[in-house]
């Protein structure tokens, strides 16, 4: 982390009050929000959550030799006596209305010292994916930095942005979003040289309220590089690329505002920044041609990542990392090095099966993007796993026989888990059963494996849910099958 002082705090919002400890020094080398974490002379921010409240911890965290807190401006009002008492003994006090913010704060304290290229991205999917294919590429340019795993929201963001360097020459931050608002707070903090929107799909509608308020919301992003001067990647087709190309036609204008997409079929449609063509999806990966508008010549890609929509997700990718400065070489060879994320369409082979573990998280347009990949692993009989997609708010009932009905043709049999899965089940023409636990479900399966084994049948077994449904269970339980089969011989 890049050290800064106490003061930088109070001069970016002046109702932050700073009550200095008794001959305390006034730098702060290490943020910390969990009090579990080393504290020994580190600034402790107390947050607090739905099931937490960090306020609870000041004294462990003192005792563990924290050299500043942060807290509430409520918790000095009824803890005015123990504030002074810790100050005694030399500890810095930072007092605010909201302490998530507080942290915010610190992040920008450390971004604004950090000379890295900083590239952000939003979208309704595939963010994380096209997270690691823009890190992979400009891995090939420079040293970056890029988000953990789902460190994408209000505290997961500054947490990412405190682990900021001198020596990096580039970072990648993922924002996620789930209310109009939250992207505009991250990107105070991140404040992006390029900014990116994957695509704006049904993912969720319960906090955005409409399709219409998860595009404002994304939009978001855009704005905050737009008012900046800085660049903008938006989809080219797609919901709502018009009303990107509209809405921003002034930052198109001065070349600001870049598109990614497939190749026009009409020659007279305007040719996206980034446009993949020759799309070919297997059960082993996916090619695909890629021009890029800076690049000459358009690339080749084989790419071992499975579903046809990574080629969006890699054309994205290329065009954000380009405007940063990757060239052909860093893009091929960063987009052929990345692998498929653990629990986003995983392919993992098992006696008799190949999983597809996609259980991590599922909107409605990741999960047609699943079913049509699955699709592709025909003569196996193709079973879908399906937990509820979470946060659909009044079109959850819609979209889950929606996706029942995209299951016809895609899939053999479709097994179900949650309340609103079921209305997959009812739309599914196939062989459809409901469950309402997972080890009903994980029974029945096993009864239907077992017995395509016996007839000599390969399997092809799609594990697809909401994060919330925890269908890493399903996934746990078919790979502890097999374990238990190969040790019984």
């Amino acid at each position: 982390m890049i050290a800064f002082e106490l003061g930088a705090l109070t001069a970016l919002d002046a109702t932050i009050r700073l009550l200095p400890g008794a001959g305390a020094g006034s730098s702060v080398t290490q943020v910390v929000t969990d009090s579990r974490a080393a504290c020994a002379g580190a600034l402790f921010i107390a947050l607090s959550g739905e099931h937490f409240d960090g306020h609870s911890f000041l004294p462990q965290v003192v005792a563990k030799g924290a050299a500043q807190l942060g807290i509430s401006s409520a918790y000095l009002q009824a803890h005015a006596p123990q504030i002074k008492a810790w100050q005694g003994q030399g500890i810095s006090v930072l007092v605010s209305d909201d302490t998530q913010r507080l942290l915010g704060l610190c992040a920008l304290c450390v971004r604004q010292q950090c000379p890295a290229k900083i590239a952000a991205l939003s979208g309704s999917c595939g963010k994380t994916t096209v997270k690691e294919m823009t890190a992979s590429i400009l891995a090939h340019c420079g040293k970056v930095l890029y988000t953990a795993g789902n460190f994408n929201n209000d505290v997961g963001v500054p947490l990412t942005l405190l682990r900021l360097s001198t020596d990096l020459d580039f970072a990648v931050i993922e924002q996620g979003a789930s209310h109009r608002g939250d992207l505009k707070r991250t990107c105070e903090f991140v404040k992006a040289d390029a900014a990116l929107i994957t695509n704006v799909g049904q993912a969720h509608i319960e906090g955005f309220g409409s399709a219409e308020g998860v595009y404002l919301g994304k939009r978001e992003l855009i704005e905050d590089v737009a008012a900046r001067g800085k660049l903008a990647v938006v989809p080219a087709a797609g919901p709502f690329a018009e009303r990107f190309a509209a809405d921003f036609a002034a930052l198109r204008k001065i070349g600001h505002l870049l598109t990614f997409g497939p190749l026009p079929d009409d020659r007279n449609s305007p040719l996206p920044d980034a446009a993949y063509s020759m799309v070919q999806g297997s059960a082993q990966g996916i090619s695909f041609r890629l021009q890029l508008k800076d690049l000459a010549a358009p690339l080749t890609l084989n790419l071992p990542l499975l579903g046809v929509h990574n080629a969006a997700n890699a054309a994205a990718a290329a065009l954000l990392a380009v405007s940063l400065g990757a060239d052909s070489t860093a893009v091929q060879t960063g987009l052929q090095e990345c692998a498929m994320l653990p629990g986003r369409l995983q392919r993992l082979e098992l006696p008799g099966i190949t999983l597809l573990n996609d259980a991590y998280n599922a909107s409605f347009n990741a999960v047609l993007s699943a079913l049509q990949t699955l699709q592709l692993f025909a003569p196996a009989k193709r079973i879908m796993v399906f937990g509820d997609m979470g946060e659909l708010g009044t079109a959850a009932v819609q979209l889950h026989t929606r996706v029942g009905q995209a299951a016809n043709g895609c899939c053999d049999s479709l097994y179900c888990l949650g309340p609103l899965s079921a209305q997959a089940a009812a739309a599914f023409t196939g062989p459809a059963q409901h469950f309402n636990t997972h080890d009903k479900l994980c029974a029945a399966l096993c009864q239907e494996l077992t017995a395509a084994a016996q007839q000599g049948q390969h399997c092809c077994v799609l594990i697809k849910g909401s994060h919330s449904m925890h269908m890493e269970r399903v996934t746990t339980f078919l790979q502890e099958r097999a374990a238990s089969a190969q040790a019984l011989g």
